[in-house]
């Protein structure tokens, strides 16, 4: 293909998860550290992301990047609305949360929730899925059908257990705070 061919391609598809995003361009290019120009140009097919764009839209937009390189010829998210519909159901017994808890946390509507639920929506916007994700305590790749890597599966699980270990225990806000640093101390140590 050619240079333009591809171009094309990805605008198509910045266009897309820009709209299905709801977001404005100039956030999106803010969020993913690059000038509103440089932006505009991919969106509009005036040039080419390089490698490091294509990576921070497409970790911006929660889709694989082929999702920005390739034809589309299926809905970016790779399961059902019927399978989303599940999982969300499944967390939100899972934690507890009535469909009113679950639709405040994901600033969306009791009766979406129940629509998502009974998997009636069927192009949900990147910035919905990202809500219910973050409402639910769950990667947006979960909730997009994206395979995750064996380091996101190695952070999932260690989430869960200091999850659970906290679970058992009550700390202040001060106690907390000193966790919080510790594991920050813990990260930078590793680099």
């Amino acid at each position: 293909m050619s240079i333009e061919v591809d171009k094309k391609i990805v605008s198509k598809n910045l266009l897309r998860l820009i709209q299905e995003s709801g977001k404005s361009r100039k956030q999106i290019s803010e969020a993913i550290g690059v000038s509103y120009s440089t932006f505009t140009d991919w969106s509009n097919g005036r040039s080419y992301p390089r490698h490091e764009g294509i990576v921070a839209l497409a970790n911006f937009f929660g889709v694989p990047t082929s999702a920005l390189t390739e034809e589309q010829k299926t809905p970016v998210s790779l399961r059902t609305p019927a399978e989303i519909g599940d999982i969300i159901r499944e967390h939100r017994e899972k934690l507890g949360l009535s469909y009113d808890e679950l639709a405040t946390l994901a600033n969306t509507t009791t009766m979406s929730l129940r629509r998502w639920e009974k998997g009636k929506i069927a192009n949900p916007r990147t910035d919905a899925i990202e809500n219910l994700a973050r409402a639910l305590k769950l990667p947006t790749a979960i909730l997009r059908g994206i395979p995750l890597t064996e380091d996101q599966i190695q952070k999932q699980k260690l989430i869960k257990e200091i999850d659970k270990v906290l679970s058992d225990i009550h700390l202040t806000d001060e106690e907390i705070q000193q966790v919080v640093s510790y594991i920050k101390f813990l990260i930078t140590q590793r680099k």
